[in-house]
């Protein structure tokens, strides 16, 4: 199973080191944009990929919010 963030800001940030502080970053495949403003970006060594990269991943997919802007989620 692959782990995806949405959002790549701060928030996004803040997520990743908690995974990486409880031994889990491996976890994560990555952080997703809509649209991506800076292709071939990374955080803390995760991608940082378009949305629509989504629809190219094989397996099992889940996506965890790290968007931390209201408007931005709605």
């Amino acid at each position: 199973m692959k782990i995806y963030l949405l959002g790549a800001g701060a928030h996004a940030r803040e997520t990743l080191c908690i995974y990486e502080d409880a031994g889990r970053i491996k976890e994560v495949a990555g952080c997703l944009e809509q649209p991506c403003a800076q292709p071939g970006r990374f955080i803390h060594g995760k991608p940082v990929l378009d949305l629509n990269e989504l629809t190219r991943v094989s397996g099992e997919v889940r996506l965890l919010s790290a968007i931390a802007r209201r408007c931005a989620r709605t």
